[in-house]
């Protein structure tokens, strides 16, 4: 991991008591020109990035959802939270940092990538089309950031040994019945926790420099 960044594991916590403290690191960030990296699970929860705000969500759901659900300002459509899916919020001053956000995605990306390299999964990712990172099975890893003053808010979700099925009831991030998966439908037995431990191995904001920043077509 990067010098200058601290980490902190919360476990399994409410989806609006993790934003209010991504809005309390994002201060600290800003005073102090550290990062943070925060590790955590949610409740059950659905969130709407910016594209679906005006979306009813029962006009993408499948079936009637009874869960909590978020209008957040980070980019995308519709996503799913849950028990035993691995999120990390990184708060980053991307300018401080001298990262694109392109940049800062495909670290964010190559971390998770190599991490479950070790764990003996093979992936790829997307930076363009459809961001995220995938195995041969489907969508494994989710992105989806908000940029406040240069500083990145909400982040990464990495499906470790979460209750994937919940995804076919909606259209994931604009992708009517998505093929997903996790690290268990892998094969391989990890805790969220642990995966996090080893993703921080792997995360490292000074290679972003060395990354190819040309937009997308």
């Amino acid at each position: 991991m990067s010098n200058g960044v601290e980490s902190q594991y919360l476990g399994l916590i409410d989806f609006d008591k993790a934003l209010e403290l991504q809005h309390q690191y994002h201060a600290k960030v800003s005073a102090e020109k550290k990062a943070y990296i925060l590790g955590l699970e949610h409740p059950l929860v659905m969130t709407l990035g910016l594209r679906a705000h005006k979306l009813d969500v029962n006009s993408f759901c499948s079936k009637p959802w009874t869960a909590p659900v978020f209008k957040i300002s980070r980019g995308g459509l519709a996503t799913i939270h849950n028990p035993g899916q691995l999120v990390i919020y990184p708060i980053v001053d991307l300018k401080y940092h001298g990262l694109s956000v392109k940049q800062f995605v495909q670290v964010l990306f190559e971390a998770t990538q190599k991490t479950l390299s070790e764990l003996g999964v093979e992936s790829t990712f997307d930076l363009c089309d459809q961001p995220g990172v995938y195995t041969s099975q489907g969508k494994i890893a989710f992105c989806g950031l908000q940029i406040k003053n240069g500083i990145t808010m909400h982040g990464l979700s990495i499906n470790i040994q979460n209750d994937i099925s919940v995804f076919s009831d909606i259209e994931s991030c604009g992708v009517a019945a998505p093929q997903i998966d996790s690290v268990k439908s892998q094969g391989v037995t990890y805790s969220p926790r642990a995966f996090f431990d080893l993703w921080l191995k792997h995360f490292n904001l000074e290679a972003g420099h060395s990354l190819s920043n040309a937009s997308c077509q």
